[in-house]
Formats: C-alpha cells, sequence, structure tokens
C-alpha cells in the first residue's frame, strides 16, 4: 500500500508538470519536456538525490509501459536522464574472488544451471554490498534497473549501483530461470519456484563459504 502511494505521488508530480505546459494531448511528450522535467526536479524542488532518482526512475518505466502498450509512437525513456546513486560502502572483494569462489563451490557442490547463477548474484548482494538476508529476500525484478545499473531497495527507501558484473549475473540468472513460476516478480525462487526465506538464504551463504 505504501509502495502505490509513493507511486502515486511520484506520477501526480509528472502529470501536474506536463499540465503547467497546456499541452492539447497529455500523451503528446516530446523530448525537450522530458529534459526540462528532469531540470525542474534538479532546481525547483528541494528533493534529495535519491528522491530525485525514484521518481525519474518511475517516470522512465511508466514511459516504456505507455510505449509498449501503444500509446506513445517511441519510447521515450532513454530522454529521462537519472542522477549518479550514491553508492554504499562495501567490503573489498574483487571480481577474481567472486569467479575463484564460485568455479569451487560450484564444482565442489556438484551444482548446474541457474541454481549456481542465483546462489552467485546471492553472494554479491551480500558480500559486495551489504545486503542482509531480509533485503536479499524482498527483491524483486522490478526494482532492478539494468540501464542504470542500480537495485531499489524499497523498504530502506533507498537505491544502491551495481556493477557491470552483477548486472550481467543477474540477467543470466533470469534467462536460465525462465519458465519457473513465470507470474512471480520475485528476483530469487526456490527450485519449486516459491519465494526465498531468509533461513534459506543464510544457509545458501554458509554453503558458498565453506
Amino acid at each position: 500500500e505504501e509502495s502505490i502511494k509513493n507511486f502515486r505521488f511520484r506520477l501526480n508530480l509528472f502529470h501536474s508538470f506536463l499540465e503547467s505546459k497546456n499541452l492539447d494531448n497529455p500523451l503528446f511528450i516530446r523530448p525537450c519536456l522530458l529534459e526540462a522535467f528532469v531540470l525542474f526536479l534538479r532546481k525547483d524542488t528541494a528533493l534529495k538525490q535519491n528522491t530525485r532518482y525514484s521518481i525519474l526512475l518511475e517516470v522512465r518505466h511508466f514511459l516504456t509501459y505507455l510505449y509498449e502498450n501503444h500509446c506513445l509512437m517511441m519510447d521515450m525513456s532513454s530522454y529521462i536522464t537519472c542522477p549518479k546513486v550514491v553508492r554504499y560502502k562495501t567490503p573489498e572483494l574483487t571480481e577474481d574472488d567472486i569467479q575463484r569462489c564460485f568455479k569451487s563451490y560450484s564444482k565442489k557442490r556438484g551444482l548446474t544451471g541457474w541454481i549456481v547463477l542465483r546462489n552467485k548474484v546471492i553472494f554479491r548482494f551480500k558480500k559486495q554490498y551489504g545486503l542482509t538476508a531480509e533485503d536479499i529476500c524482498t527483491c524483486r525484478v522490478i526494482d532492478i534497473d539494468f540501464e542504470g545499473k542500480s537495485l531499489r531497495l524499497v523498504k530502506l527507501k533507498k537505491f544502491i549501483a551495481l556493477s557491470e558484473a552483477t548486472i550481467l549475473d543477474i540477467r543470466c540468472y533470469l534467462q536460465a530461470r525462465t519458465g519457473v513460476n513465470p507470474v512471480s516478480d520475485v528476483l530469487f525462487l526456490t527450485g519449486e519456484g516459491e519465494n526465498l526465506a531468509p533461513k534459506y538464504i543464510t544457509t545458501i551463504l554458509k554453503s558458498v563459504m565453506t
């Protein structure tokens, strides 16, 4: 309910901005209007950077939705530029460390397929970005901005920037997971297609690190 309320606030802010331009058709959106909206958020409102990012991200998703449902002639989302996300301070863990760890893990456990890819992303979220098991369980596919390389943490009302390698691993995982509970928007699922519980996440992390 809180997420819906926030979503409405962000889109209403965008709609009010369009109305102030006295458009004959609110769906007649030009690139210059979107650039003006980004500038409006940056200069005319006292919003924190993460709040501006959240608004722009929702508007970008909404524009893509309008295009995919044939309400816009072209996808205008690329004209919405988001401010840089504030990065968390994360533990020192190199890409070589991760690849070496999972090469050993998958061989030792005899695991293949999307389960290994899932566990690798979970391991990244914990060791690279410091997320808790509870944070990891609440991640949804829709919370990932693949173009902007970021993850929205809804409960914490924050965004974290993701590395190119993390984005690639998430893409590979979701592609390999195709067909496993396709109606679910939850990022991490069990082999049976159910939501992962925090206790299950903890077990996975222990198995990777032992």
